[in-house]
This record gives structure tokens, C-alpha cells and sequence, in this order.
């Protein structure tokens, strides 16, 4: 029998949405969550217990893209999926995302939930949704002020961990060339899956040091063997050997690629494989934008060191041949950004702009002296007119310079100069803007 609460609220969730959409203000998500977080939490426990199958994605970075790649999979095999298409990974987006899902009666309408989770939030969440697969893409120091040091996310999971496995029979997957993140599944007892990609250490993502000598056993351990930027063959469980080809930028999203693969690979085996194919961009993770002068701009969301470094490196992969490339730097240090933005200064830009020509260089957002700054500390030859806050000011001069551009942006900063871009140009909907 459902919960009296469990109809009213999801009930309130949808006059709410479907109100807010109506008067243009958002999609009314926030309040009825934010009951929930406060008062209601016990909800979500009922609700969750009636899916066949809950997926969980965490993890610094790669959230995002891994859980839209598995969403694809599924939904192209026929499957309806209950999942944060819009993002929101803290426990009220995440409630409001469940709550909608729900009948009038307040029974499940898609019976699979595939949820991307923020880190903190994990060993919160996972006390009343029980996954039966936790997917863990690897661990970077973050802003400092959301997040602390790296060893009080590593803590998140292990308790996460803890906590999910108590519950029901739990498969974990893990990225197994990030030796710091390894940490946290060391006492894990239950099917764990290592997912890596054969690479030269220069190309792998700049994982953080482990001091510990950490011996994991896998139930299964698979590795890609990267063929090009864009695609990478896998051997699976059943010794058959596919080649995936992505269209999305740069080695990370081979590993959000490969993990998002092998998950579904459990469930639908070979047609596992077109939909990672067929995967387009999503919101700043290299979403690319056709110009009115026949010229492209791609967008990219950069929150921490480690997500810049990885976008720097394909920026210049791409671009080698190339005698310059054309930049925007937006950032802002609103809430939902991180108020901390020292890790400006911990991103390899002086790498990349003594090897990288550039043509034209601006930067804007809340803090983009602050970045004009680290620019100038790289060598840059910048003079202070290269900063703007007017972002219709920068999208007049992008498409007066009638070349390609690469805008990376926090993550506010991305939402205001796409909705620029938005009011210029035709655009599909965000709807998978994580952070």
C-alpha cells in the first residue's frame, strides 16, 4: 500500500513543475525536494524498494556523461529509465527526480533508476535507496570548500560502500587505474568490477599519489586498449572483443565511455555497443555549436585540476597540427561553482600555452581577472582588455573574429553565456547539465 505522504507530495511535485514551467520560472523541482530532504526522508526508502533495478554513479568527475551514456543504453533497448536527467545530484534534486516519476497513485512509472550522485551525498542517499550496482568513476581534489581534502571524499565512499552493501547484494565497478580511489573498495566483499585503459602514463589522467600498497581482487578486470582519441577496443566476460567508437572529446570520456559500457554490457551484452556510438555531448562536455558565420564552438564545464588539465590536453591533441587555437576562460565563484577557485592555480596552463599558439584569448565571469591573472603568470602576453562581464559583448566578438572557439567555464558561468548563445542562436534543451 502507498504512503498517504508519498501521494501528496509527488502530487505537489507536479503542480509545482508543471506551474513553474507554465510561468517560465524553472522546472519547479527545488521546493518539493527540498520538503523531502527536511522532513519526508523516509519517503524515499517505499519509493526506491519498488524499482527492479537502481544504478548509482559517483565520483568526481564523469558523472554526468557516464550516467547519460547508461541512460542511452538502456532507453535504446527499450528500457524506461527514472533518472536526473537535469542534473541535480544533491539529495533534493535527487528526491524531486523520484517523486516525479511517480503515478497519481504513487507507483513507480519507469521501473529502472539510474542516478548520478555527488559525493558527499552518497553515503546520505544510500541509507534509504538501496543500489544494486554502484559505479565509482575516480577521485580528485575538488574545491576545497565543498569538498575538503581528497581522504574525506575517499571517506565518503568507504562509507557509502558500508552502507550498500549491508543492505542487498551489491556490484561495484570502479576505475582500476586510479590507485587512490582504490582505497575505498579495499575491504569490499561483494562482485567488483576494474574497468582501465591501456595507455602510456603521459596520457592518463593525472590521478592523485597513493601512498598505500593496495591490493584489490576483482571479480572481473577489464581493460581498453585505446585505438584512436574517439574509440578503444574492450575484451568483455564472454572473450569477444568490441571496438566502441564515441563521439565525445578526450581520453576521460573513454573511461565514462568503457564504464558505462560494461554496465550495461551485464544486462543487454552486444546492443550495449551502437548506443555508445550513437551518444551525443552533453551540456559543456564538449557540446559543440554551430556559428551563424559556418564556424563551431565547443563548450566545456571546468570545476577542479584535474577536469581542466583533461580538456587542455585534448584541446591540444586536437590542435596539433594547427599553428593557433581561439580561447574563452568564464568563471564565476557562486555557490553551485565553489566559492574556493585556487585550483586555477593547480591546472598545468603553463604546459599547455608554451606548447599551444593562441590567437585570441578572453576571459570573463565573477572571477575572470582572477583568471586573466593565472594567464599572465603563464607567460600570456594579456593586457586587461581581453576581460568582459557582458557575455552579449563576448558573442559579438567570437562571431566578428569568424573562427572556431573553445569556451571553458565554470559551471554557472556556462548556464548565463549558453543562454546568451540560446537567445541568438537555435539550441536544443539542456538536459543533462550536471555538476
Amino acid at each position: 500500500m502507498i504512503d498517504w505522504k508519498i501521494r501528496i507530495i509527488s502530487n505537489l511535485a507536479k503542480i509545482l513543475a508543471s506551474t513553474s514551467k507554465y510561468l517560465g520560472k524553472g522546472s519547479g523541482t527545488a521546493l518539493p525536494g527540498l520538503i523531502v530532504e527536511r522532513h519526508f526522508l523516509n519517503i524515499l526508502k517505499p519509493i526506491s524498494e519498488q524499482f527492479e533495478e537502481i544504478i548509482l554513479i559517483s565520483g568526481t568527475n564523469g558523472k554526468t556523461t557516464t550516467r547519460a551514456i547508461l541512460v542511452d543504453i538502456y532507453e535504446k533497448n527499450g528500457i524506461s529509465v527514472c533518472t536526473n536527467r537535469g542534473g541535480a545530484n544533491i539529495i533534493r534534486g535527487i528526491a524531486s527526480t523520484l517523486l516525479l516519476n511517480l503515478d497519481k497513485v504513487g507507483s513507480v512509472s519507469s521501473r529502472v533508476a539510474i542516478l548520478e550522485v555527488e559525493e558527499a551525498s552518497l553515503p546520505k542517499l544510500v541509507k534509504y535507496i538501496a543500489p544494486d550496482t554502484l559505479v565509482l568513476t575516480n577521485i580528485f581534489r575538488d574545491q576545497l570548500d565543498a569538498y575538503g581534502e581528497i581522504d574525506q571524499t575517499i571517506n565518503y565512499f568507504k562509507k557509502a560502500i558500508e552502507i550498500a552493501q549491508a543492505s542487498k547484494t551489491l556490484k561495484l565497478f570502479v576505475n582500476a587505474d586510479d590507485s587512490k580511489l582504490l582505497t575505498s573498495v579495499e575491504d569490499f566483499k561483494g562482485e567488483l568490477y576494474g574497468f582501465g585503459l591501456n595507455l602510456p602514463e603521459a596520457k592518463k589522467p593525472d590521478y592523485e599519489d597513493n601512498d598505500e600498497n593496495t591490493e584489490i581482487k576483482y571479480t572481473e578486470k577489464f581493460t581498453g586498449y585505446s585505438v584512436r582519441s574517439n574509440s578503444f577496443q574492450v575484451v568483455t566476460s564472454d572473450n569477444l572483443i568490441h571496438k566502441l567508437t564515441s563521439r565525445l572529446p578526450g581520453v576521460y570520456n573513454q573511461y565514462n565511455s568503457l564504464a558505462a559500457f560494461l554496465v550495461g554490457y551485464l544486462r543487454f551484452t552486444v546492443m550495449a555497443v551502437q548506443p555508445v556510438a550513437d551518444f551525443k555531448p552533453v551540456f559543456g562536455r564538449g557540446e559543440e555549436i554551430s556559428l551563424t558565420n559556418s564556424k563551431t564552438l565547443k563548450l566545456f564545464l571546468i570545476k577542479n585540476p584535474a577536469g581542466f588539465n583533461q580538456v587542455l590536453s585534448w584541446i591540444r591533441d586536437v590542435n596539433i597540427n594547427k599553428s593557433y587555437v581561439n580561447l574563452a576562460f568564464l568563471i564565476n565563484d557562486n555557490i553551485a561553482d565553489g566559492r574556493d577557485v585556487s585550483w586555477l592555480w593547480y591546472s598545468d596552463l603553463e604546459s599547455f600555452c608554451a606548447n599551444q599558439p593562441t590567437k585570441h584569448v578572453f576571459t570573463g565571469g565573477s572571477r575572470g581577472f582572477d583568471m586573466l591573472l593565472r594567464l599572465e603568470y603563464t607567460g600570456l602576453n594579456v593586457t586587461g582588455n581581453e576581460n568582459t562581464s557582458d557575455y552579449n559583448l563576448l558573442y559579438q566578438k567570437i562571431i566578428e573574429s569568424n573562427e572556431d572557439f573553445v569556451v571553458l567555464a565554470s559551471y554557472t558561468a556556462l548556464l548565463e553565456f549558453r543562454k546568451v548563445l540560446s537567445s541568438n542562436l537555435q539550441l536544443n534543451d539542456i538536459t543533462e547539465r550536471g555538476n
